[in-house]
């Protein structure tokens, strides 16, 4: 990952293993991507970690965004354009909505909805079932009400 980034040649990896010292440009290279310094990666300076603390990006992704993370890599370099121009159409378009939609509620529809997200998967269900119900019988209602008149 980190020489595909960089760059590099996988060989000069090889031959760092095997002791051989990377070009000076190669170096620079790799203190730049770990943001340390090449004295640091020549053994001049103390610690890393003095100097940075150490972060595990996998315990900040959920299995959803890792997911998200490893279909995104398989795409073409047009496949990450697409979705990545894709996303931030859909995210404003997002942003757009919700706002929108907000100044339309009522107090009463904001209340609903808070409560809703309150449920469980269950009763979200049990409501859902309920509300197709109480369309279907009102639209009853409406027909023979004209019907009478």
């Amino acid at each position: 990952m980190m020489l595909k980034e960089c760059n590099l040649n996988p060989s000069m990896l090889e031959g760092m293993k095997k002791g051989s010292m990377p070009l000076a440009n190669a170096l620079a290279t790799i203190a730049n991507y770990f943001s340390v310094s090449t004295d640091f990666l020549l053994g001049n300076e103390g610690n890393r970690d003095e100097y940075h603390q150490v972060i595990d990006i996998d315990d900040m992704l959920s299995e959803k965004e890792k997911n998200i993370i490893q279909e995104y890599r398989k795409l073409t370099t047009e496949g990450e354009d697409y979705i990545h121009n894709q996303f931030f159409m859909a995210v404003g378009m997002y942003k757009k909505l919700r706002l929108d939609a907000d100044d339309m509620l009522s107090e009463e529809e904001e209340m609903i909805i808070r409560e809703h997200r309150e449920l469980t998967p269950k009763g979200k269900d049990y409501i859902r079932h309920q509300l197709v119900m109480a369309a279907s019988t009102y639209k009853k209602f409406q027909s023979h009400a004209k019907m009478e008149s």
